[in-house]
């Protein structure tokens, strides 16, 4: 990932986690080659909201090394 031109750091994606469970699985890595952050669908959770609300409704769980709690984002 570039910004400014400047490499601050990658932008990765679980081939397997998509490829064998359809389960997207990002992560974050710095510069150095550093783990930063990871995004994971919650696929349960994703499944329960979207039927109860009869729409599509993605969540995702978001961990980052800074930070002492998990965040979820969801529609």
């Amino acid at each position: 990932m570039k910004i400014n031109g400047e490499t601050e750091g990658y932008l990765t994606m679980r081939e397997d986690a998509w490829k064998n469970d359809k389960k997207l699985v990002l992560k974050f890595f710095s510069e150095h080659i550093r783990w930063e952050a990871s995004a994971e669908e919650m696929i349960a959770k994703e499944l329960a909201n979207s039927l109860a609300a009869d729409r599509p409704l993605p969540y995702l769980m978001i961990n980052s090394k800074d930070a002492n709690v998990l965040f979820s984002l969801e529609k």
